[in-house]
């Protein structure tokens, strides 16, 4: 509750690559990451924000669910990560952290 309370900051400092970027977008809407993750991927319920997310910490995260050493409540992840490759992952994150969707009111 207290971190969906907080503002939304840009995620300036990270200068996405053109081509994986748009190789990531390809990937999250193939994943559907919009069903869990809401419209903006600004995240709703309990499943977290992915827009504007830092890039390393989106790598770790999706390297993670797709090794198993990370699970979620819901068990959607493993499925989803589990057929991308290091260079999807790389893609991926990189789409997500320079996406800077709609913020919470």
């Amino acid at each position: 509750t207290y971190f969906a309370a907080q503002p939304v900051l840009t995620n300036s400092s990270f200068r996405a690559d053109p081509q994986q970027q748009a190789l990531g977008e390809q990937l999250a809407k193939a994943g559907n990451c919009i069903a869990c993750h809401g419209a903006e991927l600004q995240g709703q319920g309990t499943f977290p924000r992915l827009s504007g997310q830092g890039y390393d910490y989106l790598v770790k995260q999706l390297t993670d669910f797709k090794s198993g050493q990370r699970k979620d409540a819901s068990g959607a992840m493993a499925p989803i990560v589990a057929a991308l490759s290091e260079q999807d992952i790389t893609s991926l994150a990189t789409y997500l952290a320079s996406h800077q969707g709609a913020s919470h009111e």
